[in-house]
């Protein structure tokens, strides 16, 4: 029997760790606007806190939290994936998955209580 043939796994490994890492800027910068919102409409209502100040301060600590995961992961998954190319954990994908959605449940949220 011949042993099968060595696993070659090219640039994919590089291409994987770019998208990772296009995922977390877009993660950053939407958790920025964000917060960039929720300081607007605390300063325009005169620092007085009412519904759309707490609504979007919510959404940015969610946004926070959700791109400081995905930063954790991303970082992770660039380190392992040039040590041993393959399938991540399921865990680090569900962690991630988990993350992606509560960061579009805080763009969500933010968009319409911006008005």
């Amino acid at each position: 029997m011949t042993p099968p043939p060595v696993r070659d796994p090219g640039l994919q490994p590089e291409r994987t760790s770019l998208a990772w890492r296009r995922t977390l800027l877009a993660a950053l910068v939407s958790a920025y606007f964000i917060w960039r919102a929720a300081t607007s409409a605390w300063a325009r209502h005169g620092g007085r806190i009412d519904i759309e100040v707490i609504g979007l301060g919510t959404a940015a600590a969610v946004a926070t939290a959700a791109a400081t995961i995905i930063t954790a992961c991303a970082l992770h998954r660039t380190k392992t994936l040039h040590r041993t190319p393959g399938a991540p954990h399921g865990v680090l994908t569900r962690t991630t998955a988990a993350a992606t959605l509560a960061l579009a449940g805080a763009i969500t949220a933010a968009i319409v209580l911006s008005h």
